[in-house]
């Protein structure tokens, strides 16, 4: 369900989270219970103040209320969304998927440049000469 109201504080799926962690090298957002369903959009303010030194190397995931289940929280083109990528008291318009579960950054301009390294994908070796005509 894509977002059709403007602005997104008179939204239905409008939601503010209720708590902001920092839990080894991954950021938690909480939100309120509700059930998600898949393609709905949620328009996440962060309502808290984010703790201190965050970096490109912890990612971003959501917690939905008392739940322990971690839903990362990613770009549009599959790549994780990294804690210095975001600022407090923004709203991200995410869409939930629940295939692979996780929330979608709709707009990745919204977002930050990161300081993450990206890996390089390897390469294919060269195959190596094989042995001619061994009987």
């Amino acid at each position: 369900m894509s977002c059709k109201y403007s602005p997104c504080c008179t939204c239905r799926n409008f939601v503010k989270t209720t708590s902001v962690a920092l839990t080894g090298d991954v950021l938690t957002l909480t939100i309120p219970e509700k059930i998600y369903q898949n393609k709905q959009c949620a328009c996440i303010c962060i309502a808290q103040a984010l703790p201190e030194g965050l970096t490109g190397t912890q990612t971003v995931a959501i917690l939905i209320g008392s739940s322990t289940t971690q839903y990362p929280l990613r770009e549009k083109n599959g790549n994780a969304v990294y804690a210095d990528q975001i600022r407090s008291r923004r709203i991200y318009c995410t869409t939930v998927a629940t295939d692979i579960p996780g929330f979608v950054v709709k707009n990745t301009q919204t977002l930050c440049p990161t300081t993450h390294v990206f890996n390089n994908i390897p390469t294919a070796s060269v195959p190596t000469e094989t042995a001619k005509g061994v009987k």
